[in-house]
């Protein structure tokens, strides 16, 4: 029995992690690996590693690398900085 209801239809405006990176749609999991985010080395501009669902790591022209995430929040596209790699502890 089915409801009628179809779920890949339904968008909210509220706040889906659905950003630039994602590939919900292609319906293919894209995976950061340890060997891609060392081998990446910086260049002129900042450039984007995606993972998957949005999650991201910005890697910039100093050789530094943030992860990040795209979403969407009340329909505007929204970047959240989650931090550095690799996260090094204070101990």
């Amino acid at each position: 029995m089915t409801s009628g209801y179809d779920h890949q239809q339904d968008h909210h405006d509220w706040g889906a992690f659905e950003g630039l990176g994602s590939n919900r749609l292609t319906g293919m999991i894209s995976v950061l690996t340890h060997i891609k985010i060392t081998s990446a080395k910086p260049s002129e501009k900042l450039y984007r590693l995606h993972d998957s669902l949005g999650l991201f790591l910005a890697v910039k022209p100093n050789g530094s690398k943030l992860w990040r995430m795209s979403y969407c929040f009340l329909g505007k596209q929204r970047e959240l900085h989650i931090g550095l790699w690799p996260h090094r502890s204070a101990l």
